[in-house]
C-alpha cells in the first residue's frame, strides 16, 4: 500500500483509513435502508374521484430482495432487485369498502427508466364496487407509484450513498500537521513542472494530499505563488434536457425559487435564498451551491451548483430556462462543468429527483419521460 506523497496517488489511504481518491473498492449494504424507504414512500398514498370514491395505499405487505451499493474507482455501482407488493383500500360514497393489491414484480437496476417499471393494480373481489376502486388506483395510483419508486432509485444513488465518495480534503484533517512524507524523483518533478509545465514558485509538494487529490495543480491547492494559470483538472461534460409541462411558465419558475414547494415535490429539508448570491440546500445538503440569476420576467435561473460526493470545491454552471407556449411550458437545462463520471448520474437525478416528482405532485398534465 503507498504512502502519502509516494508511488500513484490513486491509491493513498489517509492516515484515518479513509478512501480519499474514492480509488478502492467499498461496498455498503443498502437492503434494510432500501425495505425502510420503501414503505415510506409506498404506504399513505391516497387518490380521491369525484363521485367521492377514494383509495388509499395501507400496507407494504412484500418486499423481498437486496440493494448494495458500490464504489470503485470513483465510480458508483447499484445493484437493486426487489418484488414489491402494495395493498390498498377503497372507501365508496355511502361507506362500502373494498381492497386490492399493487405489485411490482421487477424493481431493479435493468429497470430505471419509468417506462420500462412494470407497476400492476388489480381488486381482491371481482366485484363492480372493487373494478371501480381499481380503475381509480390504475389512472391515478399507478402513475404515483411509479413515480416514487423512481425516486427511491434516485435517493439510492445520493442521499443513501453520499457517505461512500469521500471529501479529500476532510480524509486528511487527521494529516494536518504532520510532517511531510519523503518526495520520490517522480514527485519531485512534478512539484517543480507544475501540472501543466510552467514552473510553479513556492507550490505545495506533488504529494500532498490537498493538491494531487482533489484534482487540482500543486500551486493551486497551496495557495501560494501559483500562477494565473492554475485550473481545476476535473474532467467535465455538459448535459442538456428539456421537458414539457401542462402550467403557466411562472408556476414551473415557482417550483424551483419557491421553498415550501421545493421541500413539498424532493419530501427533503430545502433551503433557498432566491436572489443574485443567495445560497441554496437541496435533499438536506447533498446538492449546495448560489444563485448567479433570477429573472422572474425573463424566465430564467442560473446557479453554481454541486454535489456533495464531487471534489472539493468543484462547481457546474446551470441554467434553466422556462418557455411558455400555448397550455404548457418547455424547461430548458444546460448544466456546464459536470464531472465526466457522473455526468450519467446527474441527467439521471434531473429526471427522478426533479421532473417525475414534480409532475406527479403538481399534475401537470402527460409528458414524456
Amino acid at each position: 500500500m503507498a504512502k502519502i506523497g509516494e508511488e500513484d496517488p490513486r491509491w493513498i489511504i489517509s492516515a484515518d483509513n479513509t478512501n480519499p481518491n474514492n480509488w478502492h473498492w467499498s461496498e455498503k449494504n443498502a437492503t434494510p435502508w432500501s425495505k425502510k424507504r420503501l414503505q415510506e414512500l409506498l404506504v399513505g398514498l391516497k387518490w380521491e374521484a369525484e363521485d367521492g370514491l377514494v383509495a388509499e395505499t395501507v400496507e407494504l405487505s412484500k418486499c423481498e430482495g437486496e440493494a448494495t451499493a458500490n464504489n470503485r474507482k470513483g465510480k458508483l455501482i447499484l445493484f437493486y432487485e426487489f418484488e414489491v407488493e402494495v395493498q390498498w383500500k377503497g372507501t365508496l360514497a355511502d361507506g362500502t369498502t373494498v381492497h386490492g393489491t399493487i405489485s411490482i414484480p421487477n424493481l431493479s437496476e435493468e429497470n430505471d427508466d419509468p417506462e420500462d417499471l412494470d407497476v400492476q393494480s388489480r381488486p381482491k373481489n371481482d366485484t363492480t364496487e372493487a373494478n371501480e376502486a381499481n380503475k381509480l388506483v390504475r389512472a391515478k395510483g399507478v402513475p404515483q407509484v411509479r413515480s416514487q419508486l423512481m425516486r427511491y432509485i434516485g435517493e439510492l444513488s445520493t442521499d443513501f450513498c453520499s457517505d461512500i465518495f469521500v471529501d479529500a480534503a476532510r480524509a486528511h484533517k487527521a494529516d494536518a500537521g504532520k510532517p511531510a512524507a519523503k518526495e520520490t524523483a517522480a514527485t519531485a518533478t512534478a512539484t517543480a513542472t507544475g501540472t501543466n509545465g510552467s514552473a510553479g514558485a513556492g507550490a505545495a509538494k506533488a504529494g500532498s494530499p490537498a493538491g494531487v487529490l482533489l484534482g487540482k495543480s500543486p500551486a493551486k491547492a497551496a495557495g501560494a505563488g501559483a500562477g494565473a494559470g492554475a485550473a481545476d483538472k476535473v474532467k467535465s461534460s455538459t448535459i442538456t434536457d428539456t421537458k414539457d409541462f401542462k402550467a403557466p411558465a411562472g408556476d414551473v419558475f415557482e417550483a424551483f425559487v419557491d421553498v415550501n414547494r421545493v421541500k413539498a415535490y424532493t419530501m427533503c429539508d430545502a433551503k433557498l435564498d432566491p436572489r443574485v448570491g443567495g445560497a441554496f440546500e437541496l435533499f438536506s445538503g447533498n446538492i449546495t451551491g448560489s444563485f448567479t440569476e433570477v429573472d422572474r420576467q425573463g424566465l430564467r435561473i442560473s446557479q453554481k451548483w454541486r454535489m456533495k460526493s464531487w471534489p472539493s470545491g468543484h462547481f457546474s454552471d446551470v441554467t434553466l430556462e422556462f418557455v411558455e407556449k400555448g397550455d404548457k411550458t418547455t424547461i430548458k437545462l444546460t448544466q456546464k462543468g459536470v464531472p465526466a463520471d457522473e455526468a450519467e448520474r446527474v441527467r439521471g437525478g434531473w429526471n427522478t429527483q426533479f421532473w417525475l416528482p414534480m409532475f406527479s405532485l403538481f399534475g401537470w398534465g402527460v409528458t414524456s419521460f
